[in-house]
């Protein structure tokens, strides 16, 4: 399941610490995706979100995650972000980048001047 989402050999390249937790915590990671199996909203629940939504993800994830994650905000009528060289655990291998994008969102900034002054490789579709 790591390295469907984080890409091959991303559990290996994990500290020891950090695979242990995984492999420790695996019993409530199986409940929350037993419990997002049940979770299916509608596209017309989607579209009457109203908050400012943001869709976040990694060039190299997964297709099929990139695939989700574009149908969600389609239906969410949502702002997309692709930080290119992320996969699925961008919050740590690209912490910077995601932190950057987040602020700007919140503050409804447009993040792509300082990301890009920085010379940041994110796209917004």
């Amino acid at each position: 399941m790591i390295d469907f989402y984080g890409g091959a050999g991303t559990f290996a390249g994990w500290p020891q610490r950090v695979r242990d937790y995984a492999v420790e915590t695996t019993p409530v990671t199986i409940l929350d995706w037993r419990t997002a199996y049940d979770f299916l909203p509608t596209s017309a629940a989607l579209a009457s979100i109203e908050v400012p939504t943001l869709v976040l993800w990694g060039g190299n994830s997964h297709p099929a995650v990139q695939r989700a994650n574009e149908l969600l905000a389609r239906f969410m009528n949502a702002k997309i972000v692709t930080i290119s060289q992320a996969a699925h655990f961008m919050i740590s291998t690209h912490a910077k980048e995601v932190a950057d994008v987040l602020a700007h969102h919140v503050t409804g900034d447009d993040w792509r001047r300082p990301a890009m002054a920085r010379g940041a490789a994110m796209q917004l579709f």
